[in-house]
């Protein structure tokens, strides 16, 4: 992608942001809770959670997104793994100046949640000095150091990884909230991850590719394996409900490249919890490129899921 497309994605990105937070900001709390509630109930369905036994959520905001204290406390009660997201600045090989990287650090208990401090956006966020006491799900029992970290470092194993957005659509692309966070932990997440599993069954089960994770259409002529499309996805109920502004410019950047693979007979999903007016209509399309991971599903508030 040359620099002027460049500039045109991250200005269609912005512009997309601004018009869902129009919309986020005229939305009742009561609707969020109603929202929230449904969402919880058809994941609490979902055989990916029911087995699930390590999982990260996303700690959410006091408005504007699908609220994850209640699934928390499920996990726990359940006796899961949980994983929440710990933000921190560090120095990144490659880089002059230190970036916010997120890890996904354990919690202990229902205690340990209920103890979290909030940050300057009401999330619930484990603090610094905890971080020694905390298995961190890319490896190491604290804070990745920083000799580890590169766009391809870490270590890790998740069954599954719920995650937030400003936007989606209906092809399961995530539009987060600019500062790169997930995309970032996604891509070390899945390096190590494949690297771990390449050791330990290079011999026994061949790695597969992301094309052969899931019955997809695929250009016949296409070498890469991330030029993949998945087949059409049911629309959630009640399009006309959406008050998304149309956006002739979507239809620019329809495809995320980057998805998550399985290895051998195990799978790890990642999942976008969106209200219903974060998600785009039928035809529209989140704008992305070569560096966005695609979702394999997409929980709506309406209690629709999508995948």
């Amino acid at each position: 992608m040359g620099g002027d497309e460049m500039v045109a994605l991250r200005a269609a990105k912005a512009e997309l942001r601004r018009a869902v937070r129009d919309q986020l900001r005229l939305l009742l709390k009561d609707e969020v809770t109603v929202q929230s509630v449904k969402v919880f109930d058809r994941l609490l369905s979902t055989p990916q959670y029911q087995s699930a036994k390590r999982i990260a959520i996303y700690l959410s905001m006091p408005l504007g997104e699908i609220q994850t204290r209640p699934i928390v406390e499920d996990a726990i009660r359940r006796g899961k793994r949980v994983f929440v997201p710990f933000i921190y600045s560090q120095r990144v090989v490659g880089n002059e100046k230190p970036l916010s990287v997120m890890d996904m650090v354990s919690l202990h208990s229902q205690h340990d949640y209920d103890s979290l401090e909030r940050d300057r956006w009401g999330i619930p966020t484990p603090g610094q000095a905890s971080m020694a006491a905390r298995e961190n799900c890319l490896g190491d029992d604290a804070i990745t150091p920083s000799d580890q970290i590169t766009e391809t470092g870490g270590y890790g194993d998740l069954d599954m990884i719920l995650m937030p957005g400003v936007a989606f659509d209906l092809g399961c692309r995530r539009l987060g909230h600019g500062k790169g966070y997930y995309d970032f932990f996604l891509s070390r997440y899945h390096q190590t991850r494949a690297a771990r599993h390449l050791t330990a069954s290079s011999k026994k089960v061949p790695l597969e590719s992301p094309s052969a994770t899931k019955q997809t259409t695929s250009n016949p002529t296409s070498t890469n394996p991330h030029d993949t499309m998945r087949t059409a996805r049911p629309e959630p109920e009640n399009p006309s409900r959406h008050t998304m502004v149309v956006m002739p410019y979507l239809s620019q950047y329809p495809h995320g490249r980057l998805k998550l693979p399985s290895y051998g007979t195990k799978r790890y999903s990642t999942v976008g919890l969106g209200l219903e007016q974060q998600i785009l209509p039928q035809g529209q399309f989140v704008p992305t490129d070569a560096r966005d991971w695609q979702l394999d599903g997409l929980l709506v508030g309406n209690g629709s899921l999508v995948e």
